[in-house]
């Protein structure tokens, strides 16, 4: 019995250590602390973040990302250090388990008692109160931080001299660049900058600048834009062309007004063409008809500036219309030929006469007539050929009438031109002469406008395909010279 005893508790003595062996902590076996340290303000990393432990191992620092990671420490509770000159210090405590990483995100705040603010130097592009600025133009400043680390984002104004309220604000900017685009031209322009570290904010000193005087363009045109036409100014310098017309819809057949300070064009009211005016650098847009400018074959174009731009004439189906250029005063003038429409209408330069294109109901049933700018005393002109015939307008001098006219004799329905040329036609003797010798073949040379000092013609020269790409030239009285001066463009008109 006594054998028994002392066996069972040398069993029961085995038992114990055996269990005591197992439980045991391997003092061989490390863990991973690994995360990353945050700036409270601008949710950026932080680097060079001194890390400590307790108990005490190796003293670690962030990298530039704000990362870091603390190798092979034992295993058991620690508490995590983090400290950086201008930050509030922090601390966490942590669980490092046996072949294990634990993950941290520590976020520090700037300790204010160590922040100094930005300083923005007065040294911006343009120079305070440059003149003759493009209405494109990049606005540069430089700023610095005492606080090396410290990241600086930037507020820019801007507002016009006319209009406080017209302030635009572009905010939370990291570069020291701007572009500003589609400014006022001729008015002078304030902007200031404000700069921040995420604890400190401070201003510039409000700068001026003044943008250049709206270009003295030689011509208007229309070109394709964001999908429809719009209405530019310019010269064979594609540089200086200034967009007037943003509409979204299409704007064609601008008119310039006698005394260069005005545009006529057409564009939709109700889905129908109407004519609107604006000033020379497409502000005060407005209105002038309330009946559509329409007929056969006529989209919106064909009217015309009064020699003295107090009215415009403008073909309604058959009947001719003046009205005043504010809108007011419709007076119907004349009535086209039976079964006619009036089309192109433009008035003589010293006001006693109009030119109009009159249509049938087949595009190349054009004719072209003088009459007195009453409607009175009729006469016809040119007459009804094979072909189109288009675009007729006067001379500097009253005493030729320039037009189009499709040589080829082409009458098929669509109104196709394969062959058209430019003429003059001498009101007085009816003599006719081809300005469109030079003309390449397999082309056409349509829209011609006179320029203000008789010298030369602009026009437009385009495929006879019906496709190809349309280009304003010019060229001598003569039909030499052919110069291109802008690509794809169309519906020329001097100043």
């Amino acid at each position: 019995m006594k054998k028994i005893i002392i066996f069972y508790i040398w069993a029961l003595i085995t038992l114990v250590l055996f269990s005591c062996t197992e439980d045991k902590i391997n003092p061989e076996a490390t863990g991973y602390i690994k995360g990353q340290v945050i700036d409270d303000g601008s949710d950026e990393g932080i680097y060079e973040v001194q890390i400590t432990t307790n108990p005490a191992t190796e003293t670690f620092l962030s990298n530039d990302s704000g990362y870091f990671v603390l190798h092979d420490l034992d295993i058991g509770d620690y508490t995590v250090a983090f400290k950086k000159v201008g930050y509030r210090s922090e601390s966490v405590n942590v669980e490092v388990n046996e072949e294990d990483t634990t993950t941290i995100k520590v976020i520090m705040n700037r300790n204010s008692d160590f922040n100094k603010a930005p300083v923005i130097r007065n040294n911006p592009v343009p120079a305070a109160g440059e003149k003759n600025q493009p209405v494109n133009i990049t606005l540069k400043w430089s700023a610095y931080d005492s606080n090396f680390d410290d990241s600086l984002t930037y507020d820019l104004t801007l507002y016009n001299s006319e209009d406080a309220s017209s302030a635009t604000v572009h905010a939370d900017l990291s570069d020291t660049t701007f572009l500003m685009e589609g400014l006022q031209y001729n008015t002078t322009y304030f902007w200031q900058i404000s700069a921040t570290d995420g604890m400190a904010e401070v201003k510039s000193t409000i700068w001026s600048f003044k943008t250049v005087d709206f270009p003295d363009n030689p011509f208007v045109y229309i070109k394709m834009d964001g999908g429809s036409y719009e209405i530019f100014s310019g010269d064979s310098a594609e540089q200086n062309a200034v967009q007037l017309t943003y509409n979204n819809q299409n704007d064609w057949y601008p008119k310039t007004g006698p005394y260069g300070n005005k545009i006529a064009y057409a564009s939709l009211y109700n889905l129908e063409p109407h004519i609107y005016t604006m000033d020379k650098d497409g502000e005060n847009r407005r209105r002038v008809t309330f009946m559509p400018v329409s007929g056969y074959f006529n989209n919106g174009v064909g009217f015309c500036w009064s020699s003295n731009g107090s009215s415009l004439y403008y073909p309604h189906n058959d009947i001719l219309y003046r009205v005043n250029n504010d809108g007011t005063g419709t007076t119907q003038i004349a009535n086209a030929p039976e079964g006619r429409n009036f089309r192109i209408i433009n008035s003589s330069h010293n006001g006693e006469m109009l030119v109009a294109q009159t249509i049938g109901a087949r595009m190349t049933n054009g004719e072209i007539y003088l009459m007195k700018v009453n409607g009175k005393d009729t006469v016809l002109l040119v007459e009804d050929l094979p072909g189109i015939i288009d675009y007729p307008s006067f001379s500097p001098d009253d005493s030729k009438i320039l037009y189009t006219h499709d040589i080829s004799g082409n009458l098929v329905p669509d109104g196709r031109q394969l062959n058209t040329h430019i003429f003059t036609i001498d009101i007085e003797t009816g003599e006719k002469t081809d300005l469109s010798t030079d003309k390449p073949e397999g082309t056409l040379d349509i829209q011609p406008a006179y320029s203000p000092d008789g010298a030369k013609i602009i026009f437009v020269n385009t495929s006879n395909t019906g496709n190809g790409e349309r280009s304003i030239w010019m060229m001598d009285t003569d039909g030499k010279n052919r110069i291109l001066l802008v690509p794809d463009a169309q519906m020329p008109q001097w100043w």
